[in-house]
């Protein structure tokens, strides 16, 4: 926060112009460089010297964490005047940022050994990773988290590791630890990266005849992540899109890139605005202010795409909590129940559990999570995690029945 400046005392010269306030005459008789001896404090009304904390401002918010006396500038010698001034209220209201409400026991299921994905066997070089882990076909409780209670829990779609937060706020994190080298070594590969952060500040509309047009008074209130795409919420419940414009992920009825953010039209009309969005690897999706989900783009890309949000008629009537989204597999908390979907191949992300279907490309409710309340859902690139309710001794006993999981070390 920046300070809040003094009125300049009668010790000072006035400005010199630059907004900064010269130093008054230095005392003489001192030697060469000597410091400017400081002011006397003003006596206070009844002739005793006032503390710095009865004259000095507390700042919220000072740095360091503590708070800090601004010293008054006074008028001279004692016996002047001192001007205060004051912080204004509206200043020093501190911003507090709540976490999610959720609280639960963590669950794991799908890929646990990122080497294996895709491969028959890890390879020789790799022999020692090789029963570092295997698939999960169905929910397991995470035996090295027992008795943590968690509050949120994150993953991407093309993510091999994972984080969590406690509901003490604390963070833990696992997975996939690669340095990146292995993208270094595709040598026809370029990335044109952005080192230093920068405020997108130009949203767009394109109309039908070709017009490109300013959209004003963006406040942003979500944002999503795709592997190449992006999606934003804003106050007003629109959405943007800008990005890699493959299999219609966009949303715009085309399979243009778009370099700055675009209103999705769908979403601009009254009452049908948008109240959660989710980007997937190559796909969106979003949930309309009245309840509906909407998808676009491709789980599958060796099918036709959707080029423009449409309604999920398998979910028609589910009220949508948490859904999250991986490779091209997708999980959805919804009312009481959890439900996924995926092509072939999936990793036991979808959670059927053994000896069930691996994969289904209609939305299928998860029944090895029958009577678990999914406080929120996460997925990785093949996995998924789940914060299971805990509350009641009912929901203890059920949790306590799925089998444990404890990974391997080497």
């Amino acid at each position: 926060m920046p300070r809040k400046k003094a009125a300049a005392a009668a010790w000072e010269e006035p400005s010199s112009g630059n907004g900064t306030a010269r130093a008054g005459p230095r005392k003489r008789g001192g030697p060469a460089g000597r410091k400017r001896e400081r002011p006397e404090r003003c006596s206070s009304s009844s002739g005793g010297g006032s503390s710095g904390d009865e004259d000095g401002l507390e700042l919220d918010g000072a740095p360091g964490g503590g708070k800090r006396a601004a010293r008054p500038a006074t008028a001279g010698k004692a016996g002047g005047a001192a001007v205060v001034i004051t912080e204004p209220e509206h200043t020093k209201e501190r911003v507090k940022l709540e976490g999610s409400k959720c609280k639960g026991q963590l669950l794991i299921f799908g890929a646990t050994n990122w080497d294996l994905i895709g491969r028959k066997e890890v390879p020789k070089q790799q022999a020692a990773y090789r029963n570092l882990g295997q698939n999960l076909w169905g929910p397991h409780r995470y035996g090295c988290l027992a008795g943590v209670r968690v509050r949120t829990v994150v993953s991407g779609s093309c993510a091999a590791h994972s984080l969590l937060i406690t509901t003490e706020g604390k963070l833990w994190s696992w997975g996939h630890n690669s340095d990146g080298k292995f993208i270094a070594r595709a040598q026809r590969i370029e990335y044109d990266c952005e080192l230093v952060p920068r405020r997108v500040a130009i949203f767009i509309e394109k109309t039908k005849d070709g017009q490109i047009l300013p959209v004003p008074n963006v406040v942003v209130r979500d944002v999503a992540c795709g592997a190449n795409h992006t999606l934003v919420l804003d106050s007003q419940k629109r959405v943007f899109s800008w990005g890699f414009g493959g299999y219609g992920r966009l949303g715009h009825a085309e399979q243009k890139d778009e370099m700055v953010p675009r209103l999705v039209k769908l979403f601009d009309f009254p009452g049908r605005g948008a109240s959660q969005i989710y980007a997937g690897y190559t796909c969106s999706f979003a949930v309309s202010e009245v309840g509906g989900l909407f998808f676009w783009g491709a789980t599958n890309t060796s099918r036709e795409s959707t080029m423009y949000p449409k309604a999920v008629q398998d979910l028609c009537g589910w009220r949508i909590r948490s859904l999250a989204c991986g490779k091209s597999s997708i999980i959805v908390a919804a009312d009481e129940s959890t439900i996924s979907w995926g092509p072939s191949p999936t990793f036991g992300e979808l959670g059927y559990g053994d000896h069930k279907p691996k994969s289904s490309t209609a939305a299928q409710e998860v029944k090895t999570l029958d009577g678990i309340f999914s406080e929120q859902v996460a997925m990785g690139y093949s996995h998924s995690l789940v914060i299971a309710r805990d509350e009641s001794e009912t929901e203890k006993e059920k949790i306590k029945k799925l089998p444990e999981y404890n990974p391997r070390t080497l």
